[in-house]
């Protein structure tokens, strides 16, 4: 299509040479161009270059490395941008020096060619070039302007509007965005935290729009991410359907229920507490034979009464931590971290517990990561489950921490080499008292709450949890922390 649209026309060339002998051997040269016509002007300097350049239009300029009067082609180059003159240059000079051909292409030349290899079919090949890269340049910019207008609506516009760039910035948000950005924890001119980033990946990797829906508080909208072809914008549109979706009458419903349920977790649990310390401090009177000997048949049933009694107590511990997270009510101390050193903690701690399953823990640490703001203890105990987790789940072989940078994020992941996780089972494996199948249907125990407060942690650290595994060949649980946030306390309700 563009080599057509040349041929069709007249291509009106500017040469600026102050040398008459090179400026004439230039002109043979076009004249002697198969498929292009061209239409030639001459200037000998700048200035009058800029003066014809004022009063005609041109589709191409050869430029000289080195005019009269110290005028080089870099103040020639920034002379046209300021005059905002936007045709594509080629530079023509005596020189063959590498480093001064890309020194003038960033500075906004199109091509560089040498005099002594002038030759017709290089200047016909240059052209083409040049005129087809600068065609398409247009285009596209034609483009962005025209979705960049498109996206300016006005303030009063009901429909949330954004534009996100390839690293992840919000650089466009009209006001209908703030339930948007306030469910992203976000605002205009920042940059989005790691669950939305890897939504705009996605999207630019495959060029297609994405489509889901978002739940904020008490809206719902249906979205659109949107690609901008070779740009690296995402454009993301908002439509709020929460008359269609559901009724105001419904959500109150539904709130009070939540609000019925949590409250009955929390009183059960409670109450469960009282009975259990007690009985926890009799069966320790016992062990310890305070009160009296005991034979062995005795102990060994005390033992099995006091493991399911430590196993209840775990339970309702970990049901009233689920609960105080789901419901806002624990508070993060966040605060600047060393996840390499938590990490190292977490290894020296859990050590004894892996080495005695005949395994072995090995990190592998990225030493050159940034000091992020999060809660320590609760990135302990996210640590602490997945290691937990792959314990029960690896007869042999090691369980491997991982740490890197990627981008604005921090990324930790546990490997290891046990028994893996069926494809269908992956969506459950952060669901609450979820007791996943295994290929040996092993009594591995455990409260199936740890991956879910695990899940709650992360992502009111503002980041994202998820598992990939090969059944038989082990699994690893990921995770990723932003670098960049401001909040001193993440309190915040998540939105799906």
């Amino acid at each position: 299509m563009i080599t057509e649209m040349i041929q069709e026309k007249i291509v009106r060339v500017l040469i600026i040479e102050d040398n008459q002998g090179d400026k004439v051997i230039l002109q043979h040269y076009l004249s002697q161009c198969k498929k292009e016509k061209f239409k030639i002007e001459h200037a000998t300097d700048l200035q009058q270059a800029l003066k014809i350049l004022s009063n005609e239009h041109f589709d191409l300029i050869f430029l000289d490395n080195y005019l009269d009067d110290g005028i080089t082609a870099k103040d020639v180059l920034e002379s046209l941008n300021d005059q905002d003159i936007n045709v594509p240059v080629i530079i023509v000079t005596g020189q063959s020096d590498q480093q001064i051909a890309v020194d003038l292409m960033k500075a906004g030349s199109y091509d560089y060619i040498t005099k002594d290899n002038l030759t017709p079919a290089l200047i016909e090949k240059t052209i083409l070039n040049v005129l087809r890269q600068h065609a398409l340049e247009a285009k596209h910019k034609q483009m962005e302007e025209r979705i960049w207008n498109l996206s300016k609506f006005p303030s009063e516009n009901p429909n949330p509007v954004l534009r996100i760039s390839a690293d992840y910035k919000i650089i466009y948000a009209n006001n209908a965005s703030f339930p948007i950005l306030n469910a992203w924890k976000c605002k205009e001119d920042s940059y989005l935290l790691p669950p939305q980033c890897k939504l705009i990946k996605e999207v630019l990797s495959l060029g297609k729009p994405a489509t889901f829906d978002l739940d904020c508080h008490d809206q719902i909208f249906s979205m659109i991410m949107a690609p901008i072809e070779k740009s690296g914008y995402v454009n993301v549109y908002g439509l709020d359907i929460t008359e269609l979706r559901i009724s105001k009458q419904d959500m109150e419903e539904a709130r009070k229920q939540a609000t019925i349920k949590s409250q009955f977790v929390s009183t059960v649990s409670h109450e469960l507490r009282t009975p259990l310390t007690s009985m926890k401090g009799s069966v320790a009177i016992l062990l310890n034979e305070t009160i009296g000997k005991m034979n062995d048949k005795q102990k060994g049933l005390l033992d099995i009464t006091k493991r399911n009694i430590d196993r209840l107590t775990r339970l309702v511990n970990e049901i009233l931590n689920l609960q105080k997270l789901e419901a806002n009510k624990t508070r993060f101390d966040t605060q600047k971290n060393d996840i390499n050193k938590i990490v190292k903690e977490v290894k020296e701690m859990m050590s004894p517990l892996v080495n005695k399953m005949g395994l072995k823990l090995i990190t592998k640490l990225d030493e050159t990561l940034p000091i992020v703001n999060l809660d320590r203890d609760k990135i302990i105990q996210v640590l602490t489950n997945i290691i937990n987790n792959a314990v029960k789940f690896t007869e042999e072989g090691n369980i491997t921490i991982t740490t890197t940078k990627d981008g604005n994020i921090v990324r930790v992941s546990i490997q290891d080499t046990g028994i893996g996780i069926k494809h269908q089972d992956l969506s459950r494996l952060f669901n609450k008292f979820e007791q996943l199948s295994n290929i040996n249907d092993r009594k591995t125990g455990g409260t199936g709450l740890g991956l879910a407060i695990s899940k709650e942690i992360i992502e009111k650290h503002n980041g994202e949890i998820w598992a990939e595994s090969q059944f038989g060949k082990g699994t690893i649980i990921s995770f990723v922390l932003p670098i960049h946030t401001t909040a001193k306390t993440v309190t915040a309700k998540r939105c799906r």
